[in-house]
């Protein structure tokens, strides 16, 4: 039941990207993930750089502060995307261990 709802939280950021994905030369995509520690939410953002233009940072979806949720929505969206993903609020060593869990579940997954 869990696994499903990682999904679809997956899902929601997947589709809510493609419509402001247009594969462009000179433009520049990323997953940007916020930690949101005043309203306890991790926040995911995808942002648009263009040479020359200001960035644009469109909100996709937002979920409770839980490490192990994010993980498995990560897995689940690098099934589907290649997108880089910068990780903003987070400390280093946050960020160490929920990419080591992207990595190990995401092999786990393939396997």
């Amino acid at each position: 039941m869990e696994n499903d709802a990682f999904k679809r939280d997956a899902q929601i950021v997947l589709q809510r990207i493609h419509p402001w994905f247009k594969g462009l030369s000179n433009v520049f995509y990323y997953l940007i993930i916020v930690k949101d520690y005043y309203d306890h939410r991790i926040n995911f953002y995808f942002e648009i750089k263009r040479k020359h233009q200001l960035t644009r940072a469109v909100p996709l979806h937002s979920i409770p502060i839980d490490f192990d949720r994010l993980i498995a929505i990560l897995v689940e969206f690098r099934k589907s995307s290649q997108l880089a993903i910068v990780y903003r609020q987070f400390e280093k060593r946050e960020v160490k261990l929920i990419k080591q869990g992207v990595r190990s579940n995401g092999r786990q997954a393939s396997s």
